[in-house]
């Protein structure tokens, strides 16, 4: 008769339990860290301002789906789409639609960066752009950078730091109270319109604001720097998502410097 003998490499079980924790919580904090790092040269941002309840704003929609796949995305150029809520009134409301958004878009205009207040609305690198409506290529520019993003996330928080490019740049911007933006971006996010002008449709939306925060940076010795709570995004967490990093100066909201990336 043959009788059981243990393995002799056979780990106790108590110790597979403690190996199985380690690599558990391993696991946890690295897939709740990253770290964003931007380029030498200025990152374009394309602020798009719509609302579902604009029925001339899907089409503008779809057109930036495009840029999905596109090589130069976070590296050079950077779409995200603000919903406003000034169309809410008609009989629908925008689920993504903030009011802060409608006062981002009120001060390009009211510092005569922009003509109007409309959607779907453009804003390229900080001015007012209608190049959409005449079927024109994006112009991104290809510049040294005033200073770069370093944005750092763990867990909750996101520590973020801004470096002048040179000792002009230090002295120029770091005499102005800088703010730092923060938002994460979804992907192929559905909504089902039952009210408004886009009533009965199905609309698809990408790179558009589900999370936004911002707040003041403190500046330093040759840098400004922050920390605050990351955006709230997890009632949408079964949604490809993004994360999008700027800094601009206060009561100015063109991006001086951006990062981002998926998450």
């Amino acid at each position: 008769m043959k009788t059981y003998q243990k393995p002799k490499h056979v780990l106790p079980l108590r110790d597979l339990i403690l190996i199985s924790l380690v690599m558990f919580f391993q696991n946890s904090v690295f897939a709740a860290s990253l770290t964003l790092q931007s380029v030498d040269t200025k990152v374009n941002i394309l602020e798009v301002y719509t609302s579902q309840g604009c029925s001339s704003c899907p089409p503008a929609e779809h057109w930036l789906t495009k840029f999905e796949d596109d090589p130069r995305l976070w590296k050079q150029f950077i779409p995200i789409n603000f919903h406003v809520d000034y169309w809410d009134y008609i009989g629908w409301k925008d689920p993504f639609a903030k009011a802060e958004f409608t006062k981002r878009q009120r001060l390009y205009e009211y510092l005569e960066l922009s003509k109007n207040v409309a959607t779907p609305g453009f804003v390229l690198n900080g001015k007012g752009w209608n190049g959409w409506f005449y079927g024109q290529q994006l112009k991104l520019v290809n510049e040294q950078s005033e200073g770069s993003i370093t944005a750092k996330i763990v867990d909750n928080y996101i520590q973020v730091k801004f470096v002048p490019a040179n000792e002009m740049n230090n002295q120029k911007l770091l005499n102005e109270s800088l703010d730092v933006h923060v938002a994460i971006l979804g992907f192929d996010v559905k909504t089902k319109v039952t009210r408004g002008e886009n009533n009965g449709r199905e609309l698809n939306h990408d790179f558009v604001v589900l999370a936004y925060n911002s707040q003041s940076l403190f500046n330093g010795k040759g840098l400004a720097e922050g920390r605050m709570a990351l955006p709230d995004a997890s009632k949408y967490k079964d949604t490809k998502q993004a994360i999008v990093v700027w800094v601009s100066k206060r009561n100015n909201p063109s991006p001086i410097q951006a990062v981002g990336d998926w998450l």
